[in-house]
């Protein structure tokens, strides 16, 4: 609704001197089905009123950095631009894998030298870490290890989290964080839902 709020909002700002449009997928955060969108609309199979395939600019989107890493290699091979307004791995930065990504947000490398600089200051030498098993979760964690080994510190745990955890998988990985009552830090690369349970 934002999307098309905003294209609607341009309009009455530019007149009649430029005419944009656009259209909106849903891949119901599954990256093959962005695959999908983007071939069928690429290949003709998806006509949407009011869009020409043609002069198409770029695909915004989509939202998740495992979505992003996986469009990268057909987005290339169609020479089209998409730009992301939440993907944040670090691991989209590499310009000669996925030279047709744009971010609008920082890289989680950024977050992760925060985060290293803040278990610093805390003054603790341990920490452990917590990542979902997707592009994000990985990718973060690589970083966040390499940033806190810079500061001289110590990952004691790093506890891989499935991408759709059962309770006891979540529970299990619970009980590994506990059973290292020393450490007091966790670092955490998952979604907000997970990180709240």
């Amino acid at each position: 609704m934002a999307f098309f709020w905003a294209i609607n909002h341009y309009k009455s700002i530019a007149g009649s001197e430029v005419d944009i449009g656009g259209v909106a997928f849903d891949n119901c955060g599954r990256h093959e089905q962005a695959i999908e969108n983007v071939l069928s609309f690429a290949q003709c199979k998806l006509r949407p009123d009011g869009v020409e395939r043609r002069q198409l600019l770029a695909y915004v989107g989509p939202d998740r950095s495992s979505e992003a890493m996986a469009l990268g290699r057909t987005m290339t091979d169609l020479n089209i631009t998409y730009i992301s307004h939440s993907a944040t791995s670090p691991d989209l930065r590499d310009s000669k894998r996925i030279p047709y990504f744009l971010r609008t947000v920082p890289s989680d490398a950024n977050d992760a030298l925060i985060m290293a600089q803040m278990v610093t200051r805390i003054g603790t030498k341990y920490v452990m870490i917590v990542y979902m098993d997707d592009a994000y979760g990985r990718a973060g964690r690589e970083q966040f290890t390499a940033e806190i080994q810079r500061e001289d510190k110590c990952v004691v745990q790093a506890v891989r989290l499935p991408i759709n955890p059962t309770p006891a998988e979540i529970q299990e990985v619970t009980n590994m964080l506990i059973a290292k009552q020393v450490v007091k830090y966790v670092a955490l690369y998952t979604d907000a839902a997970h990180a709240r349970v």
